[in-house]
């Protein structure tokens, strides 16, 4: 009825475009997907500079036009069920809140598009398996990078796995303690990422293999970090500044692996300078690190501020 009664006013395109429009951008709306409403209104403006409908041939374009756009808002509404019924899946496998299942979908919108069964709870089911995760530590795996609901376990994450474990030599629960730490190493090509700067750090500081593997897993966000754009500079700046020696260097970093994490340029360097300034010892940087910069400042100007390094508060990562 309403299409007849669209087609006896023989509206003029521009109105039904308005209507696709509506109707597109709705879909867009509970789908989350923009490219939606975009589509239809680049294929149905064409049609907005026709000539008005005339009794010959209105009634098939009003027809013509509303098939098409109808079909697109069913096809809209379909998806947007099927996501939904995924993304509650998801929710109540890993336990997710609201908060925490919009932040998962909006750091990765792909995730709608995936089949619960047939991708989300396989690739979940292998994960955990493999790092003996409890459910608190699967789910906080997802909420640091939802994009692993995206990857490939067989072909991407096991391989990596296993060449990870057998570098480092570490046992399963070490492995899976290092993938916690650090989400995001599930995302890194070994080869490309996670070996060479394993291979030059483990060089620049002399570091046995032993070493090299209670650093890491006292740190593991340093798998993280560029070895030439990050750690090397840094290093370099310490030890000449503080005028350390390479064994005291090694010693330091070993002692306090969150060292590395620390910002050269916003932590470093002004916290070196402001010792120089006020003849406060170089040793302060490191051993006052995790201070803020206004308890560093005021201890360095007059003395007064927290002592000792009281631990990693205040990372600022590099």
């Amino acid at each position: 009825a309403w299409t007849a009664a669209l087609a006896a006013r023989c509206m003029k395109p521009a109105r039904l475009l308005s209507l696709a429009v509506a109707s597109s951008s709705a879909a867009s709306a509970i789908l989350g997907v923009p490219t939606l409403g975009r589509g239809l209104r680049c294929r149905l403006a064409c049609t907005e500079a026709a000539p008005p409908i005339g009794p010959e041939d209105g009634e098939a374009w009003v027809f013509a036009a509303m098939d098409s756009t109808l079909r697109a808002a069913r096809d809209a509404v379909n998806s947007a069920e099927f996501s939904a019924a995924n993304c509650e899946l998801l929710r109540a496998r890993l336990g997710l809140s609201e908060g925490e299942l919009r932040r998962v979908v909006v750091a990765y919108p792909t995730v709608l598009g995936y089949s619960y069964e047939d991708n989300l709870a396989p690739s979940l089911a292998a994960l955990q398996q493999r790092l003996s995760l409890s459910e608190s530590q699967l789910r906080r795996v997802v909420i640091a990078q939802p994009q692993v609901l995206g990857y490939s376990y067989d072909a991407n994450v096991a391989p990596s796995l296993s060449k990870l474990q057998r570098r480092l030599q570490l046992c399963d629960e070490e492995l899976a303690r290092v993938v916690v730490g650090q989400p995001a190493v599930l995302s890194y090509s070994f080869e490309a990422k996670i070996e060479p700067a394993l291979a030059k750090l483990q060089a620049r500081l002399e570091l046995s293999a032993s070493s090299l593997r209670r650093l890491v897993l006292l740190y593991p966000a340093v798998l993280g970090y560029s070895y030439d754009a990050n750690l090397a500079p840094k290093l370099q700046y310490l030890q000449e500044a503080l005028e350390l020696s390479p064994n005291e260097l090694r010693a330091k970093v070993l002692m306090m692996p969150a060292l590395l994490g620390y910002s050269l340029e916003r932590r470093y360097r002004p916290r070196v300078a402001l010792c120089r300034a006020h003849d406060k010892p170089l040793s302060a940087v490191l051993s006052r690190i995790s201070r803020s910069h206004r308890e560093f400042e005021a201890w360095a100007t007059d003395g007064r501020g927290g002592g000792g390094s009281g631990g990693d508060r205040g990372i600022a990562l590099a």
